[in-house]
């Protein structure tokens, strides 16, 4: 009968060694796991500051175009709007050279 409690000691001894190995196990597969999940929480986080920054870019210009597309359509009404005036004047003056002649 001590023959099968020994055995009985060893089998318990041998699968809380092989439990305690296996939570070792997990434990180390859990960290590897938490510091990979870290690092593509960080990898997003970095892209997401990086799309952010790109786009406030984008909006710069965007603004900073439409600004100049303004500045040109003034420049281009102004400068038909005197090309009708000087135009208007040299017919004026035109006609009261043929009223003179």
């Amino acid at each position: 009968m001590s023959i099968i409690l020994k055995r009985n000691a060893e089998t318990e001894s041998n699968g809380k060694k092989e439990i305690l190995k296996l939570r070792g196990m997990v434990g180390k597969q859990t960290r590897e796991m938490e510091e990979e999940s870290k690092t593509h929480v960080e990898v997003v986080q970095s892209m997401t500051m990086e799309i952010s920054a790109l786009k406030d870019e984008l909006e710069r210009q965007r603004k900073e175009q439409t600004r100049a597309l303004h500045a040109f359509v003034r420049a281009s009404r102004n400068s038909i709007r005197n090309m009708k005036k000087f135009s208007s004047e040299e017919d004026e003056e035109d006609e009261e050279v043929n009223d003179a002649e």
